[in-house]
């Protein structure tokens, strides 16, 4: 999936390298430990409530792979012009059903057949 965030197009990767990079970002807590593990049911939870800081990890694990990735002021931009055009959740949810598309996110989402 691209998205052209300040005039530059970024291609978001969903693999191995994503899950990883999300759960160094955020991973489930167990008896006060990070786990290392659990990150995709917390984005699906940010996703479920609208939470943007959401989408930012998704955006900055999907770009992991990438040689240049876009600045956090540029992803707030982005976010922000997304919400003021009304472009909001059709483009979270659109990424949302690439996401649970790629089998191993599936699983890792918990997501029912």
């Amino acid at each position: 999936m691209i998205l052209s965030i300040n005039g530059r197009d970024f291609n978001l990767t969903f693999g191995i390298k994503f899950l990883k990079e999300l759960n160094k970002l955020h991973s489930a807590e167990l008896e006060g430990m990070k786990t290392g593990y659990g990150a995709m049911t917390l984005i699906s939870a940010g996703v479920a409530i609208n939470d943007p800081l959401a989408f930012v990890n998704i955006i900055k694990a999907g770009t992991i792979t990438e040689p240049q990735k876009p600045s956090d002021a540029d992803i707030e931009a982005y976010l922000t012009d997304l919400i003021d055009k009304g472009e909001y959740k059709e483009t979270i949810n659109s990424i949302f059903d690439e996401l649970k598309a790629v089998s191993l996110l599936k699983l890792a989402m918990n997501v029912q057949e």
